[in-house]
């Protein structure tokens, strides 16, 4: 799976940062379109069978978590919360082996984009940032300075940032939004895997 998670995302960013035709550079061959799915839920980590699943409004985290795999029962109420489309779900095995901590927040830049979801700057990382169209890790941490002094309010604000400009906010306006609607929060469980 995650093969072709990167293939795709490696593919978007060979397109972003290709030469137009007009310069005289090769064009890629058309990959063909492929349907994105419905809106999902992202789950990895560790006890869990990890990838995309199908959002469904009425489900619950505890819901999700059996259908890849943990049957956590009547754990913690923290479980038992709808989760919004584009969470990301991760689970670890804590250092106490019968301790599972559960962490809901937003996709990871490379998964959202692969599921049209734009990359949120609320909680993004470097590495979230530049699978952005002409973003590397110099480019990332000016947008990530900006953001944590507060020099800018709206995505309209980033071509404000040297080597932005309207050009580049042109490319990135579908591909960001500036707040997730995803509520973070970390849950500590029994991992029903140790007796």
């Amino acid at each position: 799976m995650w093969g072709v998670i990167h293939l795709v995302v490696l593919l978007h960013w060979v397109r972003a940062r290709a030469p137009s035709p007009s310069e005289g550079a090769p064009t890629l061959p058309d990959i063909g379109s492929f349907a994105l799915p419905d809106p999902i839920v992202w789950i990895d980590g560790e006890a869990v069978i990890g990838g995309a699943y199908e959002f469904r409004s009425e489900q619950t985290l505890s819901g999700y978590l059996k259908e890849a795999g943990l049957d956590v029962g009547s754990a913690a109420w923290e479980l038992h919360v709808t989760l919004e489309a584009g969470s990301a779900v991760h689970v670890t095995v804590t250092e106490d082996p019968a301790v599972l901590q559960v962490n809901v927040a937003t996709l990871p830049g490379n998964v959202s984009l692969l599921f049209g979801y734009p990359i949120s700057l609320d909680g993004a990382t470097s590495a979230d940032l530049q699978f952005l169209p002409h973003v590397g890790p110099k480019m990332a941490q000016k947008i990530l300075s900006a953001h944590e002094t507060g020099e800018w309010r709206t995505l309209n604000d980033l071509d404000e940032i040297k080597g932005v400009g309207p050009h580049r906010m042109a490319q990135w306006r579908k591909l960001l939004a500036l707040d997730s609607q995803v509520r973070s929060f970390t849950v500590a469980i029994k991992n029903p895997g140790v007796r």
